[in-house]
């Protein structure tokens, strides 16, 4: 069965999170008011044909690894781990519908939940340890799509970020919103243009200059924090391709 995607963690860190920070804690300052200006598609939909049917879930990024090859990443957790067992083809598609290009076969690599990891802090509002949801395509040699660029920083305390993401019955959207705390490779952040993120999982968080910073991976379906993979932890799962 598909996952809950994005509505599949609850999670809470509203006070004292700037003291727990491991990273750097920033100014305050407002909102930014334009979006990061991009020449690229920063968000596709992934569809999987498996088992015999065809579904779509999560969102996908396109980015360059160390080879120079593109690759493409979702999230692991958008399918079961058996699922992805079942996989025989995949697909990227604009979020307006039309397909970009065939993935034949299996992802090259299909990492863990963080469902399925222990959280690195306990409580009833986990911090989840998001250092393995993540899955890999390599893409075909000369294929037509320009790769988001990663940043050169993890994310720090009070930094306003754009979460990139499509509503159901709306189309893609930059929901701004502040890094409240970063540990061990995890972010959380709280919207500040309010949206439900369902669907949204495995999509790229971009910084202001149109940079990925992280990605997002779950969300608190009765508040409006969020919470994802730093860029520092997409590089570390990438290493080698």
């Amino acid at each position: 069965m598909l996952r809950n995607i994005a509505l599949a963690g609850l999670f809470a860190f509203l006070t004292g999170c700037e003291k727990k920070n491991d990273g750097d804690v920033l100014p305050e300052t407002p909102p930014p008011e334009a979006k990061p200006a991009l020449t690229t598609e920063p968000a596709y939909r992934p569809g999987y044909v498996l088992g015999g049917k065809s579904v779509n879930a999560g969102t996908a990024f396109v980015v360059k690894g160390e080879s120079g090859r593109l690759l493409a990443l979702t999230a692991a957790h958008v399918l079961d781990a058996n699922e992805w067992g079942t996989v025989q083809s995949a697909s990227l598609n604009k979020m307006a519908g039309s397909r970009v290009i065939e993935l034949p076969g299996k992802p090259a690599s299909v990492g863990r939940s963080f469902g399925e990891l222990p959280p690195i802090e306990n409580g009833a509002f986990p911090l989840f340890n998001t250092s393995e949801d993540l899955v890999i395509w390599v893409l075909p040699e000369k294929t037509a799509i320009v790769p988001l660029e990663m940043a050169d920083h993890e994310p720090s305390v009070n930094e306003w970020v754009w979460v990139v993401g499509q509503e159901a019955g709306k189309q893609l959207q930059f929901y701004r919103a502040k890094v409240t705390r970063v540990k061990d490779g995890t972010f959380v952040m709280k919207q500040h243009d309010r949206c439900n993120p369902h669907g949204f999982s495995g999509g790229a968080v971009l910084n202001q200059a149109g940079k990925v910073i992280g990605n997002m991976l779950a969300a608190d379906p009765k508040g409006d924090l969020m919470e994802g993979a730093t860029v520092g932890t997409i590089r570390k799962r990438i290493a080698g391709y």
